[in-house]
């Protein structure tokens, strides 16, 4: 008797710490608005106003795992560096889309990216991908990226290269690049890559034109 009562216990505290989880996650995942689908925004408008204070909270930010991307065995992850604020969330079938901006307060600039990461309903997280990044810009060199999301399960990040060169002291066009990359999240959560395109819509092979000052 005293077994079944043990597991009686046992098996009404996983139900109610799964519950709390879940309700936990829910709370969380409210305070994002929701993204009508289809969906696009490029960098110059995601990163605007970069610095957002519409700020995660830190306990949210290690709880969700929301910048483990940028740890590595050479740099371990110290998640007071970081910051996080909302962008939005949409639903696929048994999974929860978000996607958040975050930046570093190490860096004069931030480096802010857009993460967009697959979560369950429990607040299990399945996958995650750099969605958008705020490229870093020369006189020399710019990119342009924009992040479209045409339905639940795929999305594509184009990227355009512009790189110029210099000739007799003129910075002039050099070459321009596109890069097309498409995911698409599975059944199962996880995010595969479907393909990547590369294609140079512009180029000019003189040779007096050089690559640096």
């Amino acid at each position: 008797m005293k077994s079944l009562t043990t597991l009686f216990l046992s098996i009404v505290f996983i139900s109610c710490s799964a519950q709390g989880i879940k309700r936990n996650f829910d709370e969380f995942s409210r305070k994002f608005l929701e993204i009508n689908l289809p969906f696009h925004i490029n960098d110059s408008l995601a990163f605007n106003n970069w610095n957002s204070k519409d700020l995660l909270l830190i306990d949210d930010i290690k709880e969700y795992d929301l910048v483990t991307k940028f740890a590595s065995k050479d740099y371990p992850l110290e998640i007071q560096q970081f910051e996080c604020s909302r962008v939005g969330k949409y639903r696929m079938e048994n999974y929860t889309v978000i996607l958040y901006k975050t930046y570093t307060t190490m860096a004069g600039r931030g480096n802010p990216v857009i993460i967009l990461s697959i979560f369950t309903d429990s607040g299990e997280k399945k996958d995650e991908e750099m969605a958008l990044w705020d490229a870093t810009w020369d006189p020399l060199y710019s990119q342009e990226v924009t992040l479209s999301i045409p339905n639940d399960s795929t999305f594509l990040i184009k990227s355009i290269v512009n790189q110029k060169g210099l000739l007799k002291g003129k910075i002039v066009p050099k070459r321009e690049t596109e890069r097309v990359f498409i995911y698409l999240i599975t059944k199962d959560g996880i995010i595969e890559k479907l393909d990547e395109t590369v294609r140079v819509l512009f180029e000019d092979n003189n040779p007096e034109i050089l690559d640096d000052f």
